[in-house]
């Protein structure tokens, strides 16, 4: 479907890292740059008349930029360019074109505002500028003498969509003669150049032709795949990606080099936008682009003049906003409504005034491409056949803090039943059901108008997977958010579910994700996973974050037993013992000896409630607080003061909580532990606020816990507390002396 234009290729290659606070500071200085050249109300241009660089086109440009990395548009300087960007006079394609750009990042306003009126003003200008052939030059249709070029028609093209999705109506056949224009001016190979089919192609125009047929295939063809079997193909645009993938390169404009180098860039933001690409040959085109610019950034904070620095700034800003939502690309007919995520991209983006990126992701993409997204959607009109070592990285995506959900076009049978059996060998051990009307995720938003059927597989936090037997992906396609607004109402749904209304993670973020290299290991510390009745493995990827962890930051060796029945749980073989889970349970008689030997030699026991659920968490508190005699302390706050939130070199000041547990106030920054504690030496540390799920590290809605960041500082500082403390003199449970023990050992 589409041929090239969604194969997103499996990465071969390690892409390079860069982190996320380098490019946070080049956007900042890039910024600064640009504001410096800032005169008045505007950026003035200079004498060349060349597009972009007179004032109107200098001025659109910029805003546009600056908007895009997220500067305030009702700060004074930025209020007052963008009211005199509305008032500037041009005749120039370029800057109406980028006018339409820049103002359109901005919240929508009354019909009758200032920047409604310009961008419907400026679209209507385009529209009746556009050459009867489809094309513009700098100054409209054919430029008054007969000229044309393709950089002044991408830039019109791209704004009178722009446009149309804030609710300009555009005439089909507008975009009739911009297809036709774009396949007559593409070259036997497949590229674009800056006029005729017969001149050699190059890097940036043939990623701003590309975006423009995608452009007008949303316009025109949408109904020609709406049959998920039909195998569509559309040759020019699979032409134009196989061009770009050939000629990728992260380091200049292919066939131009160094020229126009940030225009390239930028067009491939572009086409990430409206195609979904996440790679080109295998490229990660933003992690290597972004670590370009950040090793190429000049002093005063540009690159080039301040033309050159706005497309780059463009770039470095756009390419770090969060993916949403990935489309799983695997063999069989996982792509007959291409369209789908992009126009629901965009109308989430409009309901929530934020940007959001969409992928296709393949299914033998490297694990880094996986960790960028919080939402996994598998379409499919046919029986899915994955490899036993694709259903391994479905699984890991789900285990390591994703949502998978699949959706059969067409209401197909066949997928549906194919769809099961892979979640059935995905998670042998845990029932797919149907989702109980009174779940969050008919609500987390807003409530759907009718019943939805959906079944659900959850670990007892969360859920790892939503299927849907019915056919969602034909609305999104066809942009039936009135007629099929429960659809789309789902969507946002998600969205909230799976992001803890609305944090999730950033592009720029999983450029980090590697972490440092490792660090040179100092000491070792032995710490015993329990197993127990109450779903005492829900996260099974968490620990495995918290060991990587304390070896690259703590230069600690964490070393972790497989799970260990408690009545089994030698006394003095660990440091510490990790329990926690999400249902009800018991002790037995030996259970509690076992515990009660392994806190008398010293050992810490930590537990606590993952997902913060209250089940859990009460049977902890009458089968675990409870193990000591009434001869010692009860349960109570652990200090703020106390050495475990003290440890030199690892100081916890405060902590974030996850929204469900936040009360306001000082709270919010108090950790909540709580402790049973035998003179000075703390025995038993239990939180009912969730720690396991946020070693995880993903975002998700109704998790009563810590953040992430927070969860991992606390488990960390409590085995650095148990590897430091080292063993009692003697045993700490005068009454309790169940074994025999060396305090040596």
């Amino acid at each position: 479907m589409l041929g090239a234009l969604l194969v997103c290729v499996a990465a071969a290659a390690a892409q390079p890292a860069v982190p996320e606070a380098a490019v946070e500071a080049a956007i900042g200085r890039a910024a600064a740059y640009l504001w410096a050249c800032h005169a008045g109300d505007r950026w003035p241009g200079d004498a060349s008349g060349v597009p972009g660089r007179d004032e109107a086109g200098r001025t659109a440009l910029i805003v546009y930029a600056l908007l895009t990395a997220g500067q305030d548009e009702q700060a004074p300087p930025m209020a007052d360019t963008i009211r005199r960007l509305c008032e500037i006079e041009t005749d120039s394609v370029f800057a109406r074109s980028f006018r339409i750009l820049a103002l359109a990042q901005l919240p929508a306003q009354p019909a009758d505002s200032a920047v409604e009126r310009t961008i419907a003003g400026d679209a209507a200008w385009l529209i009746g500028a556009a050459g009867a052939d489809g094309a513009y030059g700098e100054r409209g249709g054919r430029d008054g003498g007969g000229r044309w070029d393709n950089a002044s028609t991408q830039a019109a093209h791209l704004a009178v969509w722009t446009a149309s999705q804030r609710g300009t109506a555009v005439p089909a056949a507008y975009w009739r003669r911009a297809e036709e224009h774009w396949r007559r001016t593409q070259t036997a190979g497949g590229g674009w150049s800056y006029t005729t089919a017969r001149r050699s192609p190059y890097g940036s125009m043939t990623a701003c032709g590309v975006v423009s047929l995608l452009q007008c295939y949303d316009e025109l063809h949408r109904d020609d795949t709406i049959r998920p079997d039909a195998g569509a193909d559309w040759a020019p645009i699979d032409r134009g990606l196989d061009w770009l993938t050939e000629h990728f390169s992260a380091w200049e404009n292919p066939g131009r080099g160094p020229q126009y180098y940030s225009e390239y860039l930028w067009a491939l933001g572009r086409l990430g936008d409206a195609g979904g690409h996440r790679a080109l040959g295998g490229h990660d085109w933003y992690a290597q682009g972004a670590a370009e610019l950040v090793r190429r950034q000049q002093t005063d904070g540009g690159w080039g003049d301040d033309v050159d620095t706005a497309y780059a700034l463009a770039f470095l800003a756009a390419g770090r906003r969060a993916v949403l939502v990935s489309k799983l690309h695997y063999d069989g007919l996982w792509n007959g409504r291409p369209r789908d995520l992009a126009n629901l991209a965009a109308w989430l983006g409009r309901r929530f005034e934020r940007p959001f990126r969409w992928q296709v992701l393949d299914i033998d993409a490297p694990p880094s491409f996986w960790r960028q997204t919080p939402v996994l959607y598998i379409s499919g009109a046919s029986a899915p056949a994955f490899t036993d070592e694709q259903i391994a990285r479905l699984r890991d995506y789900a285990l390591g803090g994703g949502l998978i959900v699949s959706d059969a076009a067409r209401s197909s049978a066949a997928f549906n039943v194919g769809m099961l059996k892979v979640y059935r060998r995905m998670f042998p051990d845990r029932p797919i059901e149907p989702i109980a009307p009174d779940h969050p995720l008919f609500s987390a938003h807003r409530p759907l108008e009718a019943p939805m059927k959906l079944h659900g597989i959850s670990n007892g936090v969360r859920l790892l997977a939503v299927h849907s037997p019915a056919d969602l992906s034909k609305a999104w396609h066809l942009r039936q958010a009135d007629r099929r607004a429960d659809a789309f109402q789902l969507a946002a749904n998600l969205y909230f579910h799976a992001t803890d209304l609305g944090e999730f993670r950033r592009q720029a973020d999983a450029m980090d994700a590697a972490g440092a290299e490792p660090a040179r290991i100092e000491r070792t510390v032995r710490v015993a996973r329990l197993d127990h009745a109450g779903n005492p493995a829900p996260e099974p990827a968490a620990y495995g974050r918290l060991v990587e962890h304390m070896a690259r930051q703590c230069a600690l060796r964490v070393e972790l037993s497989e799970p260990i029945p408690i009545a089994a749980l030698p006394a003095e073989t660990y440091a510490a013992a990790l329990m926690t889970g999400t249902e009800a349970f018991e002790l037995s008689e030996a259970d509690r000896r076992a515990l009660r030997a392994f806190v008398n030699a010293g050992g810490l026991l930590v537990v606590d409630a993952a997902g913060g659920r209250q089940a859990f968490a009460d049977a902890a508190r009458r089968e675990v607080l409870t193990l000591l005699d009434d001869a010692y302390p009860k349960v109570g706050r652990l200090s703020g003061d106390g050495e475990i939130y003290r440890l030199d070199g690892w100081p916890i000041q405060a902590v974030r909580y996850r929204r469900t547990s936040r009360l306001g106030g000082a709270a919010d920054v108090e950790p909540r532990l709580e402790a049973v504690i035998v003179g000075d030496w703390p025995a038993i540390v239990f939180s009912a606020e969730d720690l396991t799920a946020g070693l995880v590290g993903y975002t998700g809605h109704q998790l009563r816990g810590y953040a992430p960041d927070s969860a991992l500082a606390l488990m960390r500082n409590l085995l650095l507390y148990a590897a430091r403390r080292g063993r009692p003199a003697e045993p700490i449970l005068g009454g309790f002396v169940d074994v025999q023990w060396d305090p040596a050992n």
